[in-house]
């Protein structure tokens, strides 16, 4: 279950219809939190965002992935936690990585593969995995 709210925080995933893919973003080994695991992009919510998680979420967008997109393009996964999810406009032809040691297209089951409740080396976060969950009952 997903735990510690932080509305200061933010989340996205990028979903594509089409593939019935969702983009995850792998951490690098810098990071304190979970490094070299999958996970969801994320940011802060900064001051220059005036306190909006969506504001965030574009502006983190173009940090991250070198693309811009427009508020309305944005749909709600978890208001509690301000994760988003966005369904991959046809007109990007390419991803930037600006941050993460990588980023990757799974279907959903490739994503789930990568966790299993026994392991104790998962190679993607528990809360992608019910972000995930949620995003999957969403856009089936």
């Amino acid at each position: 279950m997903i735990q510690n709210s932080n509305k200061s925080r933010i989340g996205f995933f990028f979903y594509s219809p089409k593939d019935k893919k969702v983009l995850i973003h792998k951490r690098d080994d810098r990071t304190s939190a979970s490094p070299n695991k999958w996970d969801y992009f994320g940011g802060s919510i900064d001051p220059i965002d005036q306190g909006k998680a969506e504001e965030a979420v574009v502006r983190e967008i173009h940090e991250e992935l070198g693309i811009r997109v427009d508020k309305d393009g944005l749909e709600l996964l978890s208001e509690k936690d301000n994760m988003y999810y966005v369904i991959f406009p046809k007109y990007i032809r390419e991803l930037v990585l600006g941050e993460g040691a990588g980023l990757a297209w799974f279907s959903f089951d490739e994503a789930f593969s990568l966790y299993d409740k026994k392991e104790t080396k998962n190679l993607i976060t528990p809360e992608a995995v019910e972000y995930l969950k949620k995003l999957k009952k969403k856009v089936e």
